[in-house]
């Protein structure tokens, strides 16, 4: 009997402590969640009007190299829009991951 107590008493201690771990790396990541939430959400102004502007730059830079560039002028459209949509696409995995963590 006394045997199947210590076995009890063990199980329940590595319970304890397995349950303790658990508490302590959730609350470890939930406070790197809202650290990183706030570092994003305090840049999020800049990076938004940033990467806006650079897409909407390069669109501007593609359409005026298209329609007014010189015959001898060798541009790539497809790079410069590209890069308009990739700034565009960061901007909304940008915003995508401040909504993520902000559950």
């Amino acid at each position: 009997m006394k045997a199947i107590f210590e076995t009890s008493q063990a199980r329940r201690g590595v319970e304890v402590v397995a349950t303790l771990v658990g508490a302590t790396v959730w609350a470890l990541l939930h406070v790197l969640r809202l650290a990183l939430l706030v570092l994003l959400g305090v840049c999020e102004p800049i990076v938004r009007v940033l990467l806006s502007l650079i897409s909407l730059a390069g669109l501007f830079t593609a359409g005026l190299y298209y329609f007014g560039g010189s015959p001898g002028l060798k541009v790539s459209y497809g790079i410069l829009l590209a890069f308009s949509f990739c700034c565009a696409l960061a901007l909304a995995l940008y915003e995508a991951l401040l909504g993520m963590l902000e559950r």
